[in-house]
C-alpha cells in the first residue's frame, strides 16, 4: 500500500506541508512519480515507530 501526503495528514491530524516537509527534509522516506509523492506502509510505519520511541524533547529555557 501506498501513502500521498494527502492520506497521511488526515491520518496523523496535521496539514499535507507538513508531510511533505518530512520528505523533502529526509526525514521520511518516500518517492516521486513524476511530480507527486508517494510514501509506502514499511516507511509510514518506520516513521511512526521512530517517533513514537523517541523521548520527548525537553523544554527549552529562556534566557534574559
Amino acid at each position: 500500500m501506498y501513502y500521498t501526503p494527502k492520506t497521511l495528514a488526515q491520518r496523523w491530524d496535521c496539514s499535507a506541508w507538513t508531510v511533505y516537509d518530512l520528505l523533502t527534509q529526509g526525514r521520511l522516506a518516500g518517492f516521486k512519480v513524476g511530480r507527486s509523492w508517494r510514501i509506502s506502509e514499511e516507511a509510514r510505519i518506520a516513521y511512526e515507530d521512530q517517533n513514537r520511541a523517541a523521548p520527548p524533547a525537553p523544554p527549552k529555557m529562556r534566557t534574559r
